[in-house]
């Protein structure tokens, strides 16, 4: 079992952590707007955050991005079951799971996305934990006076008015399925 970790170790270059670590650093220079964006978040929370008196709380950024892995979990294993059964029983492959173990390793030995992954997740767990202050603070600063900018906005967020208010207060009423279509409008419009 040990000469099979080394074996893969070698292959997948495990070993190599100046490598990935050089991967990681391109990776965040090559998406430094992004995580500009996420930083000057951050800091004008905690700007705003001061005066409200409600500056960023990083336990909760914790729990979310607990719950953020938690969910990708979740994820994996129902996209490796409905891929698996795909092998299985559309595809007829001859062995479904040495198929998509190979496809997983491949998909896992891609240094580059798992970097520029790292940084994306990491971009967005410091523009929420940012965002959040902002948020809570309209309230505070300002109440009520952004109110009719903010329903503008997520009317046209969610397709217009025929969606948010249309079809007798159908969809209003069920936001789960707002949401649904709006995502199924949004891939189809990509």
């Amino acid at each position: 079992m040990q000469d099979t970790f080394e074996y893969l170790s070698r292959r997948s270059g495990a070993n190599d952590d100046a490598a990935f670590s050089k991967l990681l650093v391109e990776s965040f220079l090559r998406h430094r707007i992004i995580h500009a964006v996420a930083l000057f978040t951050l800091g004008l929370g905690f700007a705003v955050g001061a005066r409200i008196g409600n500056l960023p709380d990083f336990a909760l950024l914790y729990e979310y991005a607990f719950y953020l892995v938690v969910y990708f979990w979740i994820f994996g294993c129902g996209y490796a079951a409905f891929r698996l059964l795909q092998l299985a029983l559309v595809d007829r492959e001859k062995s479904p799971a040495k198929h998509l173990l190979v496809s997983f390793r491949q998909l896992m030995a891609d240094r580059n996305r798992i970097a520029n992954g790292v940084n994306g997740l990491a971009a967005i767990l410091i523009f929420v934990s940012g965002f959040s202050v902002l948020k809570g603070a309209v309230a505070v600063l300002a109440p009520f006076s952004w109110d009719q900018a903010i329903a503008q906005f997520s009317t046209k967020l969610h397709f217009g008015p025929l969606l948010t208010t249309g079809f007798g207060g159908f969809l209003k009423a069920r936001q789960p399925s707002v949401f649904l279509i709006s995502a199924t409008i949004s891939g189809l419009r990509c």
